[in-house]
């Protein structure tokens, strides 16, 4: 059996709901919400974050503003669809509708698990290590080769605390 993971579209009333999932996720993660909304009469849009859904090469070459992006461009197809907007985001995509309430109107917004801050304090600093350690891969090699940089991956952990901190 295949799990679909791109997004999905519910046509439905004047009252638009986007659904953001979770970091490293995909929109499969929201699709039975998406269709308890749509069963009761609203128009659900669940987005696929930039990256996400797919391989780890994928998500590899994206980070928090793509993610935001996504987002975005969802919110903007339902607010020139329909009257009220809604905004659900699970886990990090909560802290992606959160950026996008302090950016954009919509009439509401509803956050399920999302992390507003870590409780170990040197999770905090690890936006801060950019400033320290100029070129950083996963397996903890440091390099100023501009060929070996271009390889270096962003960790998608490390990437939400960046949009935490905006």
């Amino acid at each position: 059996m295949t799990v679909e993971t791109k997004p999905f579209y519910f046509e439905g009333n004047d009252i638009g709901v986007l659904l953001i999932h979770g970091l490293t996720g995909s929109p499969v993660e929201m699709h039975p919400m998406g269709e308890y909304l749509a069963q009761r009469g609203f128009t659900v849009l669940g987005v696929q974050l930039a990256g996400h859904g797919r391989t780890p090469e994928a998500m590899a070459t994206t980070g928090w503003r793509d993610w935001v992006a996504s987002a975005r461009e969802g919110l903007e197809r339902l607010c020139t669809e329909r009257e009220q907007v809604y905004v659900v985001g699970y886990s990090a995509g909560g802290v992606i509708t959160l950026h996008l309430a302090s950016r954009f109107s919509m009439a509401g917004a509803v956050l399920l698990a999302t992390p507003v801050y870590f409780s170990d304090w040197r999770q905090g600093l690890v936006p801060f290590a950019k400033f320290f350690i100029r070129y950083f891969r996963r397996d903890g090699v440091e390099s100023a080769d501009p060929a070996v940089r271009e390889k270096m991956a962003p960790d998608p952990f490390r990437e939400l605390l960046s949009l935490l901190a905006v």
